[in-house]
């Protein structure tokens, strides 16, 4: 499992795509409306198996923005360190963009150097480690997705 921090989105247009999400089928919709109407009469075109199998659906086309994916793990640390502490706030959550900045800039500032540690496995699990230096390079890409996001006027999300 993966936890993801970007900058909030609005939809802007719709597409068609197969099944598997590999390939639009038809141009970009402005409406869901419009987009659901047209996928009654798209084929879809698809040769994959599994696509031939099951409909065609409609996607939301999203703006291009910074992004930071990390395991649940790292994302839980770095959420610890931003002071977020709301368990149901770990792997999914949001927060206007001048606050997420100032949680990050207030980490950058406060915390110490991260020395890391080598990846490890509980039972059938494995946990990806962390290198040193870490935090220090996410709350820098953090930084940007806060700016960003603030300079949009959108929140920060993640999930």
């Amino acid at each position: 499992m993966s936890v993801t921090f970007t900058v909030e989105q609005d939809t802007t247009n719709f597409v068609i795509v197969c099944s598997c999400g590999e390939n639009e089928l038809t141009n970009q919709f402005v409406t869901y409306e419009e987009a659901a109407v047209a996928v009654l009469s798209t084929a879809n075109t698809c040769d994959d198996e599994f696509c031939a199998a099951w409909p065609a659906r409609i996607t939301a086309v999203e703006e291009e923005v910074f992004t930071l994916a990390l395991d649940t793990l790292n994302a839980s640390y770095i959420l610890n360190a931003l002071g977020v502490m709301d368990e149901d706030e770990r792997e999914v959550g949001f927060m206007p963009a001048d606050d997420f900045l100032g949680r990050v800039l207030l980490a950058e500032a406060i915390l110490p150097h991260d020395d890391g540690f080598p990846a490890f496995a509980e039972g059938s699990e494995t946990y990806a480690g962390r290198p040193d230096g870490f935090l220090d390079g996410k709350l820098t890409k953090l930084r940007e997705i806060a700016t960003e996001a603030l300079s949009a006027d959108r929140m920060v999300i993640w999930a």
